[in-house]
């Protein structure tokens, strides 16, 4: 699969290994306004989650290609599931033509993301996440040496518009 050609790298998710490193550091970028603005803390699944803007987008590369992400997911451990801090998952959004679509799961959400998976039929796709009630998506695990089993996963609206809609429903 080739993400070339695909608009937006949504977001990067960082793991951590233990609830203490969580906090160490979540307290620490809640302390540098000037690099990130805390998006959201809330607790999905019986974890917290932090979700944070930076100021200055991380931009990387492969040859030409040059993509910018410029929100991070911080999750905290979950309970019986260790591994160690790094990468846990990247989100690219997908479906030119979608801006200001509702992330609410409708017909629309289905069609795109099985017309993604028709398009790329040589990847294995893990579709529980497309029942999800906002913002459904599909992914794939990589090895990746460094950081050991990833998901790469792909949806519709970028984090940062789900978060804006949902604190608007509350």
């Amino acid at each position: 699969m080739d993400v070339a050609s695909l608009s937006s790298a949504d977001h990067v998710c960082y793991r951590t290994k233990s609830l203490g490193h969580y906090t160490e550091l979540t307290k620490s970028l809640n302390k540098a306004p000037e690099k990130c603005k805390l998006l959201i803390e809330c607790e999905i699944g019986g974890r917290l989650i932090s979700t944070y803007k930076l100021m200055s987008p991380i931009t990387f590369g492969c040859g030409d290609i040059e993509r910018k992400i410029d929100v991070i997911e911080v999750p905290s451990p979950k309970r019986g599931s260790p591994y160690k801090d790094g990468l846990e998952h990247v989100e690219f959004v997908i479906g030119d033509g979608c801006n200001n679509i509702s992330p609410l799961n409708d017909e629309k959400h289905r069609e795109v993301l099985q017309n993604f998976m028709n398009a790329n039929r040589s990847v294995s796709w893990s579709t529980k996440a497309m029942k999800k009630d906002c913002n459904p998506d599909v992914s794939a695990k990589l090895e990746i040496e460094r950081y050991g089993t990833v998901s790469v996963k792909f949806h519709l609206v970028p984090l940062e518009d789900v978060i804006n809609f949902e604190l608007k429903q509350t």
